[in-house]
């Protein structure tokens, strides 16, 4: 699994690229945390255990409704003595579903590479996980290019993994629409 330095830096320059005009392009972000009850450590002692993502994405308009985009999930586990952090770095398709003045439903399928699992009743551990992303989410226009953002994204391990389950992030975040000048504006 590559460091966390390459990791950003990696995502970091996508997200650079990403920027040129005669395009829609976004840069969305979000933190979530979630409580999960009755987890139990190797002593099977139940405990409530907290994940914290914060999840920065950008993505690139291709075609009418269609985007292309890449996410990065910075994961930190809390309620017992975990070997934070736990990264996820996904590729994805949004397809603008439901679309009118303002706002947006889009549902999304892609492809994940991390190292949070979680399988059977006892903690999660940190293995390589290649998952399958399913989501929906929303945008609300707030103010010109700034979107509230919301939905649930799924990442089911593909890995043959022993009672594996998947992880799921609800989220409320905020998206940036760069450059939303449409090809017949500009001369």
């Amino acid at each position: 699994m590559p460091s966390l330095s390459v990791l950003l830096k990696i995502t970091f320059i996508s997200l650079l690229s990403i920027i040129e005009l005669r395009a829609q392009y976004d840069i969305g972000l979000f933190y979530t945390v979630i409580p999960s009850p009755k987890f139990y450590n190797s002593e099977n002692q139940s405990y409530t255990l907290y994940e914290h993502f914060i999840n920065i994405s950008g993505r690139k308009e291709v075609y009418k409704r269609t985007h292309l985009g890449m996410d990065f999930s910075y994961c930190i586990l809390t309620g017992e003595n975990f070997k934070n952090p736990f990264l996820v770095l996904g590729a994805y398709v949004d397809y603008a579903l439901f679309f009118g003045k303002g706002t947006a439903v889009y549902p999304r399928i892609g492809i994940s590479q991390g190292n949070l699992s979680f399988a059977g009743d006892h903690s999660p551990t940190k293995r390589p996980v290649t998952s399958l992303i399913l989501g929906l989410s929303a945008d609300f226009q707030v103010y010109k290019n700034i979107y509230l953002w919301g939905g649930l994204f799924n990442h089911s391990p593909l890995n043959k993994i022993p009672y594996k389950f998947s992880f799921s992030q609800p989220f409320i975040g905020a998206r940036l629409m760069l450059n939303k000048v449409k090809e017949k504006e500009v001369k």
